[in-house]
C-alpha cells in the first residue's frame, strides 16, 4: 500500500506532516473473470464481468452499456474501467449485485440475512432488476418479521402496500402493542403517530362496546356514573396499556383503572360491579376486530 503526505497547519506556529495511507485498487477475489469483457470499478475494487449477463439482469445496465461502450471504445477496460461512485453502488452493493447475477436461480436467496436481503432489494430497485427484486421479496417473506419490520421494509423499498404496509399497520393498531423508542425511530414520526392514533381509536371503541354490550355494574348509580364520566373514560382509553396485552393482563389493568376513575362502582359492593370487565368481556369484545374498527384503522392508515 502506497502513501501520500498531507501537510497541515495544525498550529499557527507549527507545521506538521501526516502520512495518509492510500488505498490501492485491486481486482475482486471472486468477481474477476478472465473471459469477462467489461471492467467496473466501485470503491477500491475492480470487477471484470460479462456484458451479456449484465444486460440480461438489469435494464439500467443495458441502457448504460449501450451509451458508454460504443464500438472501439476503451471504456470498460482495466485501464479505463466504468466508474461507479457510492451513490450508484457501494462495494457491498456491487458484491450483492454480482452474487445475484452469477448465482442465478442456483443460489437460494432465502438463506440471505436480513441485511443482505435489504442490500439486494436496494440494488435491484435502483438498477431495474425485476427478476432479482421478486426473488428478494420472496426471500424477505421467508424471514419471521415483526409488524414494525414489515412496515419499515415496505416503506424503504416501495413494496406492495396491500401486502406489507396495510396489514402490518392493522396488526399494530389491533393488538395495541405499545411502540417503544426503537420502534418509533424505525417507523419515523408520521407513521408512528398514525399508529398511535389508530390504537387510541380502537381502545375507545372497544371500551364503549364493553359498556354497551355488557351492562356495567348492577344498579342505576353505577350506570349513571359511567355515562356521565365520559371525560374520565377518555383519559383511560388514551393511556398506556401494560407491556403485555393478553386478556389476563388487560383484565386486571382495566378493573383497577376503571375503579380508580369511577369510585361509585365500589359503593354497592355487588359482584357485577367489582367483576366488570371480566376476561370473557375482554376476549369477546376487546380482542375481536369488527368492521367499524377496520374502517377506523383504514381511514387513519390512508393518511400515511
Amino acid at each position: 500500500m502506497s502513501s501520500r503526505i498531507v501537510q497541515l497547519d495544525l498550529l499557527p506556529n507549527w507545521t506538521g506532516r501526516i502520512v495518509v495511507p492510500r488505498q490501492t485498487t485491486s481486482r475482486h477475489e471472486k468477481y474477476w473473470f478472465e473471459d469477462g469483457n467489461v471492467v467496473v470499478k466501485t470503491g477500491h475494487k475492480l470487477y471484470k464481468l460479462h456484458r451479456s449477463l449484465l444486460v440480461l439482469a438489469s435494464q439500467t445496465w443495458c441502457d448504460m452499456l449501450s451509451v458508454t461502450s460504443p464500438e472501439g471504445s476503451k471504456e470498460g477496460t482495466e485501464a479505463h474501467p466504468i466508474l461507479l461512485n457510492s451513490k450508484l453502488a457501494t462495494v457491498d452493493e456491487m458484491e450483492m449485485f454480482c452474487r445475484a447475477v452469477y448465482g442465478g436461480i442456483a443460489e437460494d436467496v432465502s438463506t440471505f440475512t436480513l441485511t443482505e436481503v435489504g442490500t439486494l432489494l436496494e440494488i435491484s430497485r435502483r438498477w431495474l432488476m425485476d427478476g432479482v427484486n421478486a426473488r428478494a421479496v420472496s426471500a424477505l417473506n421467508s424471514h419471521d418479521l415483526t409488524a414494525v419490520q414489515r412496515i419499515d421494509f415496505g416503506r424503504r423499498f416501495d413494496l406492495d402496500q396491500s401486502e406489507w404496509m396495510i396489514p402490518a399497520f392493522h396488526q399494530l393498531a389491533r393488538t395495541l402493542r405499545t411502540l417503544d423508542e426503537e420502534d418509533m425511530e424505525t417507523l419515523g414520526p408520521t407513521i408512528a403517530m398514525r399508529i398511535m392514533q389508530a390504537q387510541d381509536a380502537v381502545r375507545r371503541h372497544r371500551l364503549e362496546r364493553i359498556a354497551v354490550v355488557y351492562n356495567a355494574g348492577c344498579c342505576g348509580k353505577c350506570q349513571t356514573g359511567l355515562q356521565t364520566g365520559g371525560h374520565r373514560l377518555a383519559v383511560l382509553v388514551t393511556s398506556a396499556l401494560p407491556s403485555r396485552y393478553e386478556p389476563e393482563n388487560l383484565v386486571g389493568w382495566l378493573q383497577v383503572s376503571i375503579r380508580a376513575l369511577f369510585p361509585d362502582m365500589r359503593d354497592c359492593k355487588r359482584v357485577n360491579c367489582h367483576s366488570w370487565p371480566n376476561e370473557a368481556h375482554i376476549r369477546r369484545i376487546w380482542l375481536r376486530l369488527d368492521n367499524d374498527e377496520k374502517d377506523q384503522i383504514a381511514r387513519i392508515a390512508a393518511k400515511v
